[in-house]
Order: structure tokens, then C-alpha cells, then sequence
């Protein structure tokens, strides 16, 4: 062999789909190739969020109306308060109905007194014959005396127990009066509810339309996506070819050959005990 000469053997390996879908997936290629050409969809050209209802709208203002205008009774009820902190209903007058009811409960004291206690006091002395004087005037006096304290015991007792009752009832109505208020918030509640149950419905429908959009915008990729993932599912793709390994060195093969037919020749001599080449015998 010349001198740096090196023989080479170059094998080479190569890939491809399956033979018979290679058509196709060209085909698929060049159909995605057009679609990316038309450019991306554009973003969906109606409202994205459903508008407020007529509802929703007024509860709104009516919310925001109540709370700048505030509770009249919130009001009220802050002015009981004062009084109440002032003392304005320690004064039984500020009760227009006290004065009729102080009458009717001391109406019986002074009929008696009236009727009985004086003309009492009238006849003791006129059958002791002492009728006029001094002592009937003192009797008078005392009888006088008894009349004034029932009727104060009476009255105090009535101003006692109606300023009580009173002050009850104005505490009862103190209690009362943020109810009063939240009860309001409770009618706009329920007209926003019915609102925003409206509003949902609308967002509900917007939602569809972006999906059926969405859908057609993109159905044609999608569409071949599915098809080119169908085509991946094929057999796998042959391999052929070789690999480049270097050519055999003469000399070493040679080598080779030598050393394995010494073994061989070794083998021989030792079926006779000398090997195959022996010295010729003297007889």
C-alpha cells in the first residue's frame, strides 16, 4: 500500500417519517404555513363586560343618596338624648297629659275632703257648741294640711313613676331607631340582588360570545394541530446507513494470521511428542 494511504469506510444514517404519510404531513406544513400568513386573530370585537342594569344603577344612587342624606331618625333619636342629658324630663309639665291624669288620681282626696273631712270638723264643733272657734279654725288648718300632703304624696308618686315609664319608652325608641335606618339599606340590598342577578345573566351571555369567537377565530389551527398530532402517531421512522470506522491495517491482519497459524503448527507436534519436524533416527 502507498505511504499514508487510509482507507475508510463512511456510513450514514438517516431518519424519515413513515414513507407513506410523508404527503401528507408536507401538506399539513404548508397548510399551517398559509394560516400563520393570514396574521393573528384579532381580539374580540364586542363589550367584554356586561353594562350595569337599570336596577343596579339605582341602587346604587339610592345608597349613596341614603348615606349623604343620613337617617332622620338617627336625628330624632340624638335629640331625645340631649333632653334626656339635660334633664328637660324632670319637669312633669313637659307631659301634656300628666296634668289630667295628676287630676284624676287626687279627685277622690278632695271630694272626701270636701265632702266628709269639713263637714266633719263643721258638726263636731257645732254639737260641742264650739262651732268658730279657735280650735275648729286649727282643725280647719290641719285638715288643710293632710289635704295638701296627699295630694303632693300623690302627685310625686304619679311624676315618679310616669318619668320612669317615660324614660323607658324613650330608651326602648333609642334602641329602636338603627333598625329603623337599616331597614332602608335592606330595600336598596335587595334592588341591588335583583340587579346584580340581571347583571350576571348579561356577563353569562358576553361570556358565550367570546367563546364562540375565540372558537372560530382559532378552529382552523386548532383543527390541524389535531391532524398533525394524528400524523405523529404513525410507525416510527426508518433508519438506514453506516457508520465511518477505519479500514483493517495489512500489516497487523498479517500478524494476525502468523500468530494463529503458529498455534495451529503447535498443535500438530504435539500429537508425535516432538513436534511435526523431527531429527531422522540412528539405527
Amino acid at each position: 500500500m502507498g505511504k499514508g494511504q487510509n482507507n475508510q469506510q463512511t456510513q450514514v444514517t438517516k431518519a424519515e417519517p413513515w414513507a407513506p404519510i410523508q404527503p401528507y404531513l408536507k401538506g399539513a406544513f404548508g397548510d399551517a404555513q398559509s394560516i400563520y400568513k393570514q396574521g393573528a386573530p384579532g381580539f374580540f370585537p364586542g363589550q367584554t363586560v356586561a353594562g350595569q342594569s337599570g336596577y343596579t344603577t339605582q341602587a346604587y344612587q339610592n345608597m349613596a343618596n341614603r348615606a349623604m342624606q343620613g337617617n332622620p331618625l338617627m336625628g330624632q333619636a340624638g335629640g331625645e338624648v340631649s333632653k334626656m342629658l339635660s334633664g328637660a324630663y324632670l319637669d312633669p309639665n313637659n307631659n301634656p297629659g300628666f296634668q289630667g291624669a295628676l287630676s284624676a288620681a287626687v279627685r277622690p282626696i278632695t271630694d272626701a275632703f270636701r265632702d266628709e273631712v269639713m263637714p266633719g270638723i263643721d258638726s263636731s264643733f257645732s254639737s260641742a257648741g264650739r262651732y268658730g272657734s279657735g280650735l275648729q279654725r286649727e282643725a280647719y288648718s290641719d285638715a288643710n294640711q293632710d289635704l295638701a300632703r296627699g295630694i303632693g304624696d300623690v302627685s310625686s308618686n304619679m311624676a315618679f313613676n310616669n318619668y320612669g315609664m317615660e324614660r323607658g319608652n324613650m330608651m326602648n325608641a333609642l334602641g329602636m331607631a338603627p333598625g329603623f335606618a337599616a331597614n332602608d339599606y335592606k330595600d336598596i340590598s335587595m334592588l341591588g340582588l335583583a340587579g346584580q342577578g340581571m347583571d350576571e345573566y348579561q356577563q353569562r351571555i358576553i361570556d358565550a360570545e367570546r367563546e364562540r369567537y375565540d372558537y372560530n377565530a382559532n378552529k382552523d389551527m386548532s383543527w390541524l394541530s389535531n391532524y398533525v398530532g394524528l400524523l405523529g402517531g404513525a410507525p416510527p421512522p426508518s433508519t438506514t446507513g453506516t457508520v465511518t470506522t477505519p479500514a483493517p491495517n495489512p500489516w497487523a491482519t498479517a500478524l494476525g494470521l502468523g500468530l494463529q497459524g503458529a498455534s495451529m503448527l503447535g498443535g500438530f507436534g504435539g500429537m508425535g511428542g516432538g513436534g511435526f519436524f523431527q531429527s531422522p533416527r540412528i539405527y
